[in-house]
């Protein structure tokens, strides 16, 4: 398919399902304003769970030419 011009490869950001073990259409994604840390529960996981949304814990992208 990539031969034919079908697909591409690039380097960005995806949507991705842990769960589905895929990466989602932006057309697939439902997007909530957060005002700050939120908890909220997940579907497909524990429903007595909550998981923090809004919180950057960790984040890192290599510079390119430094170790």
């Amino acid at each position: 398919m990539f031969e034919k011009g079908l697909i591409y490869r690039d380097t960005r950001l995806v949507n991705w399902s842990s769960n589905l073990r895929t990466a989602l259409s932006d057309l697939e994604v439902e997007y909530t304003d957060l005002t700050g840390p939120t908890w909220l529960q997940v579907p497909g996981h524990d429903p007595n769970k909550k998981y923090e949304f809004g919180t950057l814990t960790e984040f890192a992208y290599k510079v390119k030419g430094t170790d």
